[in-house]
């Protein structure tokens, strides 16, 4: 039995350690979101800060080339930042709590339990809690790589029309 319950003991403290990392990790994600949603806001309110002028034409306004190519590039990268802007809008709404594994409506039973017993509920409270916070997680870090080109992309294409025709 000694050796049963170090085992546990043991594979608890490497699950903790993972529940660390993948809880850092989803507020390294989080904050990501966070920044790069600000960054194309702020993108689209430089670029556009003239469009409140009455003195210009609409196509003056959005600064829409008048070529046809010209045109392509600036809706493909309108597009672009638009679409990323949304991945990440949905990447960052609430989808569940981060789950942990000792609760507080376990500390009633913890006296009730025996070692072996508790480190047995533990070692499967930590694995529930793992496969509800990797979903949170993924869908974070899913929004963040379907943004992240698009949103580079993006930027750099209307910059250079809006700077540079």
């Amino acid at each position: 039995m000694a050796t049963d319950i170090k085992t546990i003991k043991l594979y608890i403290e490497e699950q903790r350690r993972y529940h660390d990392e993948l809880t850092l990790a989803n507020i390294t994600a989080r904050a990501k979101i966070i920044t790069y949603t600000g960054a194309v806001l702020a993108l689209l309110a430089f670029l556009y800060v003239g469009a409140l002028d009455s003195r210009k034409t609409v196509a003056q306004k959005l600064f829409i080339p008048q070529q046809l190519y010209g045109k392509l590039f600036y809706y493909f990268g309108l597009f672009a930042v638009l679409y990323a802007l949304g991945k990440l809008i949905h990447g960052s709404r609430p989808s569940g709590i981060w789950t942990v594994a000792v609760e507080s409506k376990d500390v009633s039973t913890v006296e009730t339990m025996s070692e072996e017993s508790y480190l047995i509920k533990l070692k499967n409270d930590y694995e529930v809690a793992r496969k509800s916070n990797i979903q949170q997680y993924d869908r974070r870090q899913t929004a963040l790589g379907d943004s992240f080109y698009p949103m580079l992309m993006g930027a750099i294409i209307l910059i250079v029309l809006r700077y540079f025709q």
